[in-house]
């Protein structure tokens, strides 16, 4: 390292050249060393080969036809997973189970959005995983369940 800086990441022999004598030299027995990562976050959405994935839609309109067609295409499914959907295409509360719950009520329906940030469920999904108005959120003040103005959960 040279200040807060890495100048080299790797055997003795390839350092050589770079020591000097008031170079630190850090030998780290194994652990691991990753220069240079800003952003280490992930998101993690669980996809399979039963993951549909909605088309782009320019509308909130376009959206909800979509997922109309979605859910009507896979009449056979136990569960509905899948997503894409665009946060942008809805306010600062975001979408509403009842939008969901309009085209399936019967079978749980989840769908994460574009960013992998957001989940949208309809009311089945939420009841089988057991999130009602005195479920707390997962993470309070990082992940959390939205809610509407009853504060029931609203995805």
């Amino acid at each position: 390292m040279r200040g807060d800086s890495f100048v080299y990441a790797g055997d003795e022999a390839g350092a050589a050249s770079l020591v000097r004598p008031a170079t630190s030299q850090y030998q780290l027995n194994g652990a691991l060393v990753i220069p240079g990562i800003i952003d280490a976050h992930t998101h993690l959405v669980a996809r399979s080969a039963d993951t549909v994935e909605l088309a782009h839609s320019q509308t909130r309109s376009e959206l909800m036809t979509e997922i109309a067609a979605m859910i009507k295409h896979h009449p056979d499914r136990k569960i509905l997973v899948g997503g894409g959907w665009d946060n942008d295409l809805f306010g600062k509360t975001g979408p509403h189970k009842s939008d969901l719950d309009r085209i399936e009520s019967a079978r749980p329906v989840v769908l994460y959005d574009s960013w992998g940030h957001s989940l949208w469920a309809n009311s089945k999904a939420l009841e089988i995983a057991g999130v009602d108005r005195d479920t707390s959120g997962v993470i309070p003040g990082l992940a959390f369940y939205q809610r509407d103005e009853l504060g029931e959960p609203s995805r």
